[in-house]
């Protein structure tokens, strides 16, 4: 039987951790893998280490259940950096909205703290959530992010 790693993480993560997938060109594959992932699959990955995260985020968005939201947002706060914080944040508005705040937050600390690089990425996304609007190339990014994610809960 081919593992989670083989079927979920493996064939995408290059392309969908930090912000690649704005420019990814393996969206439908993500989709149709996202469709057959169980939420208990889905834990799993958001349990792991980084490349799993990664994919974790993008196939939560398709799941209501609150154990996969409560992980979600777990897996942004433990998250290490700027190769997992972008999906991760970006799932989390998407999944939990306000209740994302939190998560967001206890990242964004230990990120400006460590310099791991995803703080105006993170903030956009508190931004988003707050209602606050500014120009900047996160914010760009972060409406990118969320359209994609959109896309592949929706599709």
């Amino acid at each position: 039987m081919v593992g989670l790693n083989e079927r979920f993480v493996q064939p995408f993560y290059l392309q969908m951790q930090r912000i690649n997938a704005i420019d990814a060109d393996v969206l439908p594959d993500v989709i149709d893998a996202a469709m057959t992932a169980s939420a208990s699959e889905v834990i799993e990955l958001l349990r792991g280490e980084w490349r799993p995260r990664v994919m974790g985020a993008w196939f939560s968005v398709r799941h209501d259940d609150p154990t996969v939201t409560s992980e979600l947002l777990q897996s942004l706060r433990t998250s290490q950096g700027s190769l997992t914080s972008p999906p991760l944040a970006t799932a989390a508005v998407l999944v939990a909205g306000d209740g994302a705040i939190e998560s967001l937050e206890a990242y964004l600390e230990a990120d400006l703290n460590a310099q791991w690089g995803a703080a105006g990425f993170v903030t956009a996304a508190i931004e988003h959530l707050i209602g606050e609007v500014t120009a900047s190339p996160d914010r760009e990014d972060f409406a990118s992010m969320m359209r994609i994610a959109a896309q592949i809960r929706d599709t």
